[in-house]
């Protein structure tokens, strides 16, 4: 542990505050080693069929640089196939049967009270945080979305962010008075943040700016620096931190803690109001949005636009998406035929009844700035059922987004995307990583929802905010790299290797997936048992 300590303070400075520092959770306890140890051969027999795609791919592209006979080549070309079937195959079996498993043990059900219990408390903190019995003598944390430019993704991490480190601080969080543009559209279009509080009664008060040296102030009216300032001075209460005396169940329950205490603060700040409600509701009913296990959907979101022009993620067709679609309901109809096979053993039968249904009708919901992609969907994949609105793909447009129209049919989108069962994305998006922490909440229905999203590019972050230790579980001889040695964690490359820095970002390099354990940053937080 004091080897722990040491790497971590080297790798970053240290706050000289009552958040001094970030502790790497160790949690030793039996129940939660198995849930971690599921989810864990979950990823890595994902990673064993992407490495196994991967491979297959350069193996059949080197052929045309080699002289085979027509016979050789055929040969090769159908064992090089009947390989990718078995490891598809087997790899999808191997999903099935660990889904199955967390059926049969009661591990899921304990999971979903688990989180719901974590829920309830963590929602509970805020309400208590957010309306003070006295305003006036309450500490205050101003956000400001006037103070940049960017789209409604952006601004709700912004947001989450900050209400982070008011949670963190113990101070209440409101949106500075007289918003304009899109900060008005927000205040029109979901609950305050406050029933008690109301930032037009600091006016008058000294504000200073929250920054790495303020963080502890006395001055009672701050206001939150816009993500510039948070990046580079990186708070350590900041995300990917969760709560410290949260963590230890978190982490059992949930296999990315941060994605979900995040989640529980966006759910907070975006309980829309009467209209923006029924115009949602309106839509769940239209595109059947049901809770039911029989009739999933799921969710895809094609960022092309801005995101290509200006080079902040790459192009990726729509095909590249439906691969993971596809396997998605290739593995619910493997769950389904699997769970029949099990009924005749009779100690696990009634574990497993809710699966043992008709095979289920395939459904995505789109949502996307392309208008295009809605033809190439119907066109390519006439078998499934797409929903989604092509004129909310318009209004998402560079050059219409900051409407009202446009940002309602953004949050809408995102909204939609939040309660399907499964997400095909770029988690380099803020829309699609808005979409997976609120899909975070559904714990009724999705339980750990952490494995229930596919990245065509980035591994989970949030702006700002630091970098997921990675602990190495094994030797990796190529980068000299030993059992127990911290890296961050930078992304997955759908091959079996994740990139990695040893260095503060100053080197990347590559390692397997198995042989890192990403672990849970912690942070000590306000004790809310010393609210009023």
């Amino acid at each position: 542990m004091a080897e722990i300590n040491f790497l971590l303070k080297s790798a970053r400075p240290r706050l000289r505050s009552s958040i001094s520092s970030n502790k790497i959770l160790w949690n030793n306890n039996a129940s939660s080693l198995q849930e971690v140890l599921q989810r864990r051969l979950v990823t890595f027999t994902k990673e064993v069929w992407f490495a196994a795609t991967a491979y297959l791919k350069k193996l059949e592209a080197s052929f045309s640089s080699v002289v085979f006979s027509d016979q050789t080549k055929n040969n090769t070309i159908q064992l090089v196939d009947s390989l990718r079937t078995y490891m598809r195959d087997i790899t999808m079996s191997m999903l099935v049967n660990l889904d199955l498993l967390k059926q049969a043990d009661g591990s899921h059900f304990s999971q979903i009270n688990g989180l719901e219990e974590l829920s309830t408390l963590v929602q509970i903190r805020l309400r208590r945080l957010q309306n003070p019995t006295d305003c006036r003598k309450a500490k205050l944390l101003l956000g400001d979305l006037e103070d940049h430019n960017c789209g409604f993704g952006c601004q709700v991490h912004y947001l989450t962010y900050c209400f982070q480190v008011a949670y963190a601080t113990g101070r209440t969080f409101l949106l500075k008075p007289n918003q304009k543009g899109f900060g008005k559209w927000w205040m029109e279009n979901f609950e305050e943040f406050s029933d008690t509080c109301e930032a037009q009664d600091t006016a008058d008060e000294k504000v200073e700016k929250l920054l790495y040296e303020t963080v502890n102030s006395s001055t009672r009216v701050m206001q939150c620096a816009w993500k510039l300032h948070l990046q580079r001075q990186k708070l350590h209460a900041a995300p990917l931190a969760v709560p410290e005396d949260l963590a230890p169940k978190l982490s059992k329950y949930h296999g990315e803690p941060s994605a979900w205490f995040v989640g529980q603060l966006a759910k907070y700040l975006t309980r829309p109001r009467p209209v923006l409600k029924q115009d949602l509701e309106k839509l769940l009913a239209a595109y059947d949005f049901s809770e039911s296990d029989q009739s999933p959907v799921v969710g895809i979101h094609v960022r092309r636009t801005d995101k290509i022009i200006y080079k902040e993620a790459d192009f990726h067709n729509f095909s590249e998406y439906m691969v993971y679609v596809d396997r998605y309901f290739d593995f619910l109809d493997k769950r389904r035929q699997t769970a029949e096979d099990y009924q005749s053993q009779s100690t696990i039968a009634s574990k497993l009844h809710n699966y043992s249904a008709p095979k289920v009708l395939r459904r995505a919901f789109i949502a996307t700035d392309d208008p295009k992609v809605f033809k190439e969907a119907e066109t390519l994949y006439p078998h499934y059922v797409f929903y989604g609105d092509r004129n909310r793909a318009v209004s998402a447009s560079v050059n219409r987004r900051s409407t009202s129209d446009s940002i309602r049919d953004v949050v809408l989108d995102v909204l939609l995307l939040s309660r399907t069962n499964y997400l095909v994305c770029t988690l380099s998006s803020n829309i699609c990583r808005i979409a997976y922490e609120l899909m975070q909440t559904r714990h009724r229905r999705l339980g750990d929802a952490s494995l229930l999203v596919q990245s065509l590019d980035s591994v989970y972050f949030v702006f700002g905010g630091q970098p997921t230790p990675c602990k190495m579980t094994d030797v990796d001889e190529r980068n000299d790299l030993g059992p127990g040695e911290l890296v961050s964690l930078i992304g997955s490359r759908l091959d079996g290797y994740m990139e990695v820095s040893r260095d503060q970002g100053k080197t990347n390099i590559q390692i397997p997936v198995y042989k890192c354990r990403p672990l849970v940053l912690t942070a000590p937080m306000l004790n809310y048992s010393s609210l009023p």
